[in-house]
């Protein structure tokens, strides 16, 4: 979904709309959409059903009938290589958050083999990172924002790295992979950084969204003698695809609004190292 970044005015309405949604639980996620699909159905049924009678209507139930199966092949295909994608998405960044946890912990066990003299500074911009990380990169990824507060630490980091004394062949190797791993966890951390502020594109929704609205369509214009059979079977279509589609809301943005990834393993990771014990 779109995000409330570089909103213009005129869509302020909307995106707090999308930010009220995120932000809210999964079942009360789930209820409205639930809600604007059922309810939409209804009034599109009611207004069908007056403008277009069921008996002029029943005459196209065969092709209709063919032609929504067609559909529901087409849209089952859109909306289930959707679905893979978005958790596909959401496994990758769960996966990254324990990526950064032992990359951050790798390197402060390998404080220990670095000169003493250089030991504590270094130890200081991984505490340092990882407040940063949990008091304020997460809520900006909770808010749809790309994380910077990280960045200073990580580079001073860096620096430190670079500026550590080689004295012979062993130093120079231990200085080398040290180094390495905090390339690999600028690489982690730019992973993150992407997935909090890059969502599904914006025309896959619109294609998703406007085949939901033909489905629900086809279900509508059939001509069926009992209309509260009609009117039930096609709220039940119509709530099933809003099951899916709360599916993919929900986790389309991993970091962002309510049910999003927890920085829980890297709150244990800084205890930790803030008291003393081995990460």
């Amino acid at each position: 979904m779109a995000t409330p970044r570089n909103a213009e005015p005129k869509v302020h309405s909307v995106m707090d709309f999308v930010n009220f949604l995120y932000n809210a639980p999964i079942w009360q996620m789930a209820c409205i959409i639930g809600l604007i699909s059922v309810g939409g159905t209804v009034i599109a049924l009611l207004i069908v059903d007056r403008i277009w009678k069921k008996d002029r209507r029943r005459s196209h139930n065969d092709i209709a009938g063919f032609f929504i199966a067609v559909v529901g092949v087409i849209y089952a295909i859109l909306i289930s290589s959707l679905a893979i994608t978005v958790m596909a998405r959401k496994d990758r960044a769960e996966n990254l958050v324990f990526e950064e946890v032992e990359k951050v912990a790798g390197l402060a066990r390998e404080v220990m083999t670095l000169p003493e003299a250089n030991r504590g500074a270094i130890r200081a911009h991984l505490s340092g990172y990882l407040e940063a990380v949990v008091d304020h990169e997460w809520p900006q990824m909770r808010a749809a924002q790309r994380p910077t507060a990280g960045s200073k630490a990580l580079h001073d980091l860096w620096l430190d790295a670079a500026a550590l004394p080689v004295k012979d062949l062993a130093d120079m190797l231990t200085v080398k992979d040290f180094r390495a791993h905090i390339d690999d966890l600028y690489d982690i951390r730019r992973g993150r950084s992407d997935l909090a502020v890059n969502g599904v594109d914006r025309i896959v929704w619109v294609v998703v969204l406007l085949g939901s609205i033909s489905m629900i369509a086809f279900a509508v214009l059939f001509g069926v003698e009992n209309f509260a059979a009609h009117l039930l079977m096609s709220c039940l279509l119509s709530f099933s695809i809003a099951l899916a589609m709360t599916m993919i809301v929900a986790i389309d943005w991993p970091y962002y609004g309510y049910d999003s990834i927890s920085a829980d393993p890297l709150i244990e990771l800084r205890a930790g190292l803030s008291d003393g014990s081995s990460p």
